[in-house]
């Protein structure tokens, strides 16, 4: 059922495709009245594409947080990346302190995302898998390269109505 508010696409084209069977009875009629079908199937396509875009699954909340994780990076706002972090994941956050005071974050970004939610847990946990890259800069001048660049694992968890990273982090080919 999600697939119906992730994506609007297959609203998108099931529209384009009742719009051009109808066009090709309007035309082939020649009679107006097939202009209501017509003009039902777009008003339906822009309701559709509207109550996607208003309705926030978990997978795009996840998909948010990590976004914010990735914004909060690059405005090196330390408070902000560890508001995001279980305060039980102690390694993480010591991690994310030190990144975040030994470089200047100057692209935090992340691609090819994968999101899988378990509800069947308590509190509800996601596994997001994804492509990240970051540019910086080294503050203490003392690696030659500006970039990191890896495939992630991460494990989250629901508190309340947000994602929070649990701590558990795997970097899989990291360059």
């Amino acid at each position: 059922m999600n697939i119906f508010f992730e994506n609007p696409w297959w609203i998108i084209f099931v529209g384009i495709i009742l719009e051009a069977y109808l066009g090709t009875l309007l035309f082939r009629s020649g009679r107006g009245l097939w202009l209501w079908p017509m003009l039902a199937v777009l008003i339906l396509m822009v309701l559709g594409v509207c109550v996607e875009r208003l309705v926030v699954t978990e997978r795009e909340r996840v998909e948010m947080t990590l976004s914010q994780i990735a914004a909060a990076l690059e405005a090196n706002d330390l408070e902000r990346v560890l508001s995001y972090i279980s305060p039980n994941a102690t390694p993480l956050r010591r991690r994310a302190t030190w990144v975040v005071r030994r470089f200047e974050i100057q692209n935090a970004n992340f691609y090819n995302l994968k999101i899988t939610i378990n509800r069947l847990t308590s509190p509800h946990t996601a596994r997001a898998a994804f492509f990240g890259h970051v540019t910086y800069r080294d503050r203490q001048k003392e690696i030659p390269y500006n970039y990191y660049s890896s495939r992630f694992i991460v494990d989250l968890y629901k508190q309340n109505d947000s994602w929070i990273l649990s701590g558990n982090i795997e970097e899989l080919d990291g360059t």
